[in-house]
């Protein structure tokens, strides 16, 4: 899956080593950031539109909680 962490974490080592703009490459694939009080439905669409990645959650103040992947809801509604 090229959405995954290690692939996002291969392609900035690599670009690091080539010399290339990683400003450039992380503007390319924006995190998808969600506040912690996002309902679990609204929460669904998020993850949907992420395309099988991960979305950070945050506090009210901005600070990162964690993350959410498809699995952690789907784990939290069926056990």
């Amino acid at each position: 899956m090229k959405s995954s962490v290690l692939y996002v974490l291969k392609e900035l080592l690599v670009a690091l080593e080539e010399g290339v703009d990683v400003a450039a490459i992380a503007s390319a694939s924006p995190a998808i950031i969600v506040p912690e009080t996002l309902d679990p439905i609204n929460l669904l669409g998020v993850l949907r539109r992420a395309r099988g990645s991960f979305v950070i959650v945050t506090n009210e103040f901005g600070v990162v909680q964690g993350l959410v992947t498809p699995l952690d809801v789907l784990e939290a509604h069926c056990g």
